[in-house]
């Protein structure tokens, strides 16, 4: 059960990203478009399969990651080119992570509501200024497939229905980015088991059967959106996951691709 205050922030940018979409009041702030394709990119999630990418080949390369991808940090010396945090979580330690993130210095794009999650957080920023890399995006409303779900994406406004990876693609969109490549995006979830590259991700005793009937749900109309996006422009957009259970978008070799 999400607790009282929380739930409260939930439905106050619900009623915001609502207001937006129908064109009642400004957002925040959009990120415009790239008028051409620029290079590749890659997206990562947060699945088991990332413990088998050799991450140091992607160092040279565009990566957006998501959520707690530091976790993995000390195994690797790559770091993300862009960070994204679009999930509003009840491990406990959001605020730590979102904290974390803003420190190490690369671009960070950030949900607004949940960006009051962090301590060094002032809403007249006085003389805490909000750093340059920081890039707060409204809640566009959209909760998950049975509560106000979206039918699409509506861009320039990002939609967080999917979460922080389908955010991560629209950036990647919006920035222009051609291919686009999922790794580490296994779409595989089971009830009180390890469903991220560590076991200390999150509490697991939280997947419950219902959550994860949920979570799949809301992964496989992310997916849909981001083809359905990406076949409009005329863009490719590929699964490089090994044995991912992702079957919206062709998939490819990793190893084949870097």
């Amino acid at each position: 059960m999400m607790a009282g205050p929380l739930f409260a922030e939930l439905l106050e940018s619900v009623h915001e990203g609502g207001a937006i979409i129908r064109g009642e009041r400004e957002p925040s702030r959009t990120f415009a478009m790239s008028e051409a394709p620029t290079r590749r990119a890659f997206v990562l999630g947060n699945g088991p399969s990332l413990n088998k990418v050799p991450l140091e080949r992607l160092k040279p390369e565009v990566t957006f990651a998501v959520n707690r991808i530091h976790l993995i940090y000390p195994r690797t010396s790559w770091r993300p080119t862009f960070w994204v945090s679009a999930d509003r979580s009840q491990y406990g330690r959001q605020g730590d992570d979102i904290e974390f993130h803003v420190l190490q210095g690369y671009p960070c794009y950030i949900r607004k509501d949940m960006f009051k999650d962090v301590r060094f957080y002032d809403p007249e920023w006085g003389e805490n200024p909000l750093p340059d890399t920081v890039n707060l995006f409204d809640h566009c409303g959209h909760i998950q497939v049975d509560r106000n779900p979206s039918t699409g994406w509506h861009l320039p406004l990002f939609c967080s229905m999917a979460g922080s990876v389908s955010v991560a693609m629209q950036l990647a969109f919006q920035m222009g980015y051609d291919p686009v490549y999922l790794v580490g995006c296994d779409g595989r979830y089971s009830p009180n088991k390890v469903n991220h590259f560590d076991a200390d991700y999150v509490n697991y005793d939280m997947y419950s059967e219902e959550r994860v009937k949920m979570t799949l749900a809301n992964l496989a109309a992310g997916h849909k959106h981001a083809r359905d996006a990406f076949a409009k422009a005329g863009r490719s957009l590929f699964n490089a996951t090994e044995g991912s259970a992702i079957t919206a978008h062709p998939t490819v070799d990793l190893m084949e691709v870097l």
